[in-house]
């Protein structure tokens, strides 16, 4: 399973204006907090995942997982959820001698796809990031709110958004998008 490709967990759910909502298939999830440019922990990040250690407020994708930068000492490394072991001990052993902490919390969050043309919109809606074309895009990855909520967003292409929450809040997170998702959109953020 490509990361930049998420796939759809069950049935989707389309609202009248083109924007279909999904949970996604679970993935597995590695915390690691520690300094990402440490030589050791770029190259083991680039050998393990095929991909470079994210620049702050972007996601990087490989053909083993996704790096996202979730803080100046902290990344999310996502893989698919039968790899979380084998990337735990590979990592382990990779930074043996680095002062990192590595955690499996695959189980905290869950992923929601929200996709079409008005994707960037139902989340504008609630979310006090810019969303614009010109601002946000493929490869960026914050954190911010939705709905008074902390959540994580990234996309994985112009018409598509994923939204990452605490698994805790994942079905008020999920009402509330597809509330938002009821159109009327202005097309403010198309400009």
């Amino acid at each position: 399973m490509p990361a930049s490709k998420p796939r759809d967990a069950g049935p989707t759910r389309t609202t009248g204006t083109g924007v279909t909502l999904a949970l996604a298939e679970p993935v597995g999830m590695i915390t690691l907090r520690g300094d990402p440019g440490t030589e050791t922990l770029v190259q083991a990040i680039r050998n393990a995942f095929g991909c470079a250690v994210p620049e702050p407020r972007r996601i990087e994708f490989g053909d083993d997982g996704s790096v996202a930068w979730m803080s100046h000492d902290e990344l999310l490394i996502r893989v698919p959820r039968n790899n979380v072991e084998t990337a735990l001990a590979g990592l382990e052993d990779a930074l043996g001698g680095e002062d990192v902490l590595l955690s499996d919390v695959s189980d905290a969050r869950v992923t929601i796809n929200v996709r079409g043309p008005s994707a960037r919109e139902v989340l504008a809606r609630g979310c006090p990031s810019n969303l614009s074309r010109e601002a946000f895009g493929p490869g960026n990855f914050i954190r911010t709110r939705l709905g008074q909520v902390p959540v994580a967003v990234w996309m994985p292409d112009q018409e598509s958004v994923s939204l990452m929450c605490f698994r805790s809040v994942g079905e008020f997170v999920e009402n509330w998008l597809g509330n938002a998702a009821i159109g009327p959109f202005p097309g403010y953020l198309d400009s």
